[in-house]
């Protein structure tokens, strides 16, 4: 759990290097009468207060071709797609497997059944079409934002 909370917070680093905050006064922008306000500056031969403005505004970082590839495309494809497609692939089939092998000791055990009116394999099968749904439901909706992030 925390190798996740890790994992996150250095994944996420990069983007807390995106934008700039700077301060900047503005000369278009009406003045005001002097006051003892710390977020402008004053003009001394008017005595009249321009007020300062706060922009946000890219870095150079940000701005970078290799930046925006290597981070946009293709971090984001392996950390948001392939690793959590990869992951949910091979637990259901893992799942499916232990399932049939529950099955097949269950058959010995208990002897040739019919298939038919056991509850416990109509159980399993649903079992299994869910998993398969769930791959499914996945790629149907992470595709979209795998193609828009590109």
């Amino acid at each position: 759990m925390v190798a996740v909370a890790v994992f996150s917070a250095l994944f996420t680093l990069p983007r807390y290097f995106e934008y700039d905050v700077l301060r900047s006064s503005t000369t278009a922008s009406p003045t005001y009468p002097l006051h003892n306000d710390t977020t402008s500056t004053t003009n001394a031969t008017t005595d009249q207060v321009t007020p300062a403005s706060w922009q946000v505004a890219p870095t150079a970082f940000s701005k970078s071709h290799v930046y925006k590839i290597v981070y946009f495309n293709l971090l984001y494809g392996v950390v948001m797609f392939v690793v959590p497609l990869t992951s949910l692939a091979v637990l259901s089939r893992r799942m499916v497997v232990a399932l049939r092998a529950a099955r097949r000791m269950r058959t010995e055990m208990m002897g040739q059944l019919s298939r038919r009116g056991c509850a416990t394999y109509r159980h399993e099968d649903d079992i299994t079409v869910m998993l398969v749904g769930i791959v499914v439901m996945f790629i149907t909706t992470q595709t979209p934002a795998l193609v828009t992030q590109v």
